[in-house]
Parts: structure tokens; C-alpha cells; sequence
């Protein structure tokens, strides 16, 4: 009688389970949408790209997509916000398994269709900062807050060696922000020109030539041919 029961109750179990919706957790189902978003910002521009648009790659209806994201600015803060934070993840994370600065920055080069998205995105992000201050803050945050965990990695470099003592950390920073995001914008226009090898290649020849200790970067500089 008692394994009649049990029996039974395990039926009503499996049968409820079919019955009762899944539970969507809330803030998993926001990430799954801005992937979306990124790929077809990469695919569409970010202009084009319309809340309907992203309702129909999800599979979803506008409706269900406007309750995670009222406004199309507030799906685009949250796109940018999750790429931003998966590439910080990344950089963290390669600096505690002990790699070095260039395998670290690494981790930022568009290389994969997935890291590509993120450049689009974030490139798609930057051009409507200048006509709307919310993202705009928003870009200057995340300028900020990159240029600030580039010094930390540059200051853990020195500590090993890998960076010249002497080399101001904020300086080196800069130089590579403007290094990376340049080497992006090439990568995003032709990426069939730039494999991931020769991406690594042409960052590691900036991080050694602007790490290198001030004097030998003034004696590396080209001399100024003389007129006459």
C-alpha cells in the first residue's frame, strides 16, 4: 500500500512538473537577451537594431522583451554593462592564474565571434554616447574604470619584472587602452586580416616597446633626418 503511495505521489509529481511552467529567473533571462542584442548590433549597426528585432531573435514577444527592458537606452546600458563586466571577468581571472600582462590584455582582443560582438557593441555604444548624456556617463564610467584595472595589471607587471620599475603605470595604461581599442577598430572593419595570432603578435610588440625603461624608448625613437 505504502509503495502504491509513493508511487502515486511521484506520478502526480512528474505530472505537475509538465503542468507548472519553468520559473525564468529574471536576471539570467536579461544576460541571455543582451547576447542577443550584441549580435545583431554586430549584424544590423546598433541603429537599426529595434526591440522587435530582439523579441523576434529571442523567440519572444515584444511584450515579454519590454518587461525586462522598458526602453531600447535601457536595453543598450545593460548590453554594454554585461560586456563590459564578462571582459573584466576575464582579465581578472587570467591575472590570478599568474599570466603576464600580454596574455592578460589578450583577453580583450576581439578573437573570437563572441569577443567581435562585444567590440561592435561597445563601438555601437560610444557613437550614441554623443547625443545622449545617460550613456555618455555611462562610456565615461567605463573609460575610467578600464584605465584604472589596466594600471593595477601594468603595477603587478613591474612586481614580476615584466615592466620596467621606471615606467610610469598610468602613462603605460593609457598608451594601451589607445594600443587595444585602436587594434579593435582594425579587427571590427577586416576581420579576416587580423587571426587571433597576429592580433597577440601586434600587442605584445606595443606592450614591449612602451614597457621598455624610458632612456632605451628615447634611443629607440627615429632621429629626425637633418635638412640640406
Amino acid at each position: 500500500m505504502a509503495g502504491r503511495s509513493a508511487a502515486a505521489q511521484a506520478g502526480f509529481s512528474a505530472m505537475m512538473e509538465e503542468r507548472v511552467p519553468r520559473i525564468v529567473d529574471h536576471d539570467e533571462r536579461r544576460r541571455e537577451i543582451a547576447i542577443l542584442v550584441e549580435d545583431l548590433v554586430a549584424e544590423l549597426g546598433v541603429e537599426a537594431v529595434t526591440i522587435r528585432d530582439v523579441a523576434a531573435r529571442a523567440g519572444l514577444s515584444t511584450a515579454v522583451v519590454s518587461h525586462y527592458f522598458r526602453t531600447k537606452q535601457e536595453m543598450f546600458l545593460f548590453t554594454y554593462a554585461q560586456a563590459r563586466r564578462r571582459a573584466t571577468e576575464r582579465l581578472l581571472a587570467a591575472s590570478r592564474a599568474g599570466k603576464g600582462l600580454v596574455a592578460c590584455l589578450s583577453e580583450l582582443l576581439p578573437t573570437t565571434r563572441r569577443r567581435l560582438a562585444e567590440w561592435h557593441a561597445w563601438f555601437g555604444f560610444w557613437g550614441m554616447a554623443v547625443a545622449d548624456p545617460v550613456i555618455g556617463r555611462e562610456r565615461l564610467t567605463g573609460t575610467t574604470e578600464a584605465h584604472q584595472l589596466f594600471v593595477q595589471l601594468i603595477r603587478e607587471a613591474q612586481r614580476r619584472g615584466e615592466v620596467a620599475a621606471g615606467v610610469d603605470a598610468a602613462w603605460l595604461a593609457t598608451h594601451l587602452q589607445v594600443t587595444i581599442n585602436g587594434l579593435a577598430t582594425l579587427v571590427t572593419l577586416v576581420p579576416e586580416d587580423w587571426p587571433a595570432e597576429r592580433q597577440a603578435a601586434e600587442l605584445r610588440h606595443h606592450i614591449e616597446r612602451l614597457s621598455a625603461p624610458p632612456l632605451r624608448r628615447q634611443r629607440s625613437r627615429p632621429r629626425a633626418r637633418k635638412r640640406g
